[in-house]
């Protein structure tokens, strides 16, 4: 077991807002800090556009979700979410659907293919029909993009449906990895941070990886 060691300390606390104004011009959406250098770090969902958020209870997987909503509706992208239960994203200026709404998301990707859909706890979603239309939203790699979140363990465990099918795309946000094993959601063998606080992990991008601190 290894743990990252860095040039520069990354800072256990990062504010979207103020991290925006600094941040250099570059393609994707800022998530947060990280490398070697802390510099603010994107993701891009146009290059990639199917990821995943995981993590245990507690490491920041809806906050996360939240700071790439922001990011995306900011940019004039048009968001999406998906939550089978309470969760941040439901304070936010987009549509939200329900576990019961598969039609009603189908009608939305439909009317706009560059759609940008965001899932919270997607573990809860396993054979329903709306798990079957954000499988082959997966399975199309864009134009419209799906961030899927849940927890380490639930999408190891799945082999089938949404969470399966996005964790092949090896992109995503892997939080507070407690062996390096965690990383096999992504693709990786996991470089453990030095620090598990909430957002704090790895950004992977088509099985590379850096460390992390997402924005709030």
């Amino acid at each position: 077991m290894t743990t990252a060691t860095r040039v520069v300390e990354l800072p256990t606390s990062v504010l979207l807002d103020r991290l925006a104004t600094v941040a250099p011009p570059g393609e994707g959406v800022l998530v947060g800090v990280g490398g070697d250098d802390a510099r603010p770090v994107r993701l891009d969902l146009a290059r990639h556009p199917v990821a995943v958020v995981a993590g245990p209870a507690g490491s920041g997987r809806s906050g996360a979700l939240l700071t790439v909503a922001r990011g995306l509706t900011g940019a004039g992208a048009t968001v999406l979410a998906v939550c089978p239960r309470s969760s941040p994203l439901d304070a936010g200026p987009w549509p939200v659907l329900g576990p019961a709404d598969d039609v009603l998301l189908a009608r939305h990707l439909a009317a706009d293919p560059q759609l940008s859909v965001l899932v919270d706890d997607v573990e809860l979603l396993a054979d329903t029909a709306l798990d079957h239309v954000l499988d082959d939203l997966a399975r199309r790699r864009g134009p419209a993009s799906l961030m899927v979140a849940g927890t380490t363990s639930a999408l190891l465990g799945a082999f089938r449906g949404a969470a399966a099918t996005a964790r092949t795309a090896r992109t995503g946000l892997l939080l507070r990895p407690t062996s390096a094993s965690d990383g096999e959601v992504l693709g990786v063998r996991a470089e453990l941070a030095d620090r598990t606080g909430p957002g704090r992990g790895l950004l992977v991008a088509a099985g590379e990886q850096q460390p992390l601190q997402v924005a709030r």
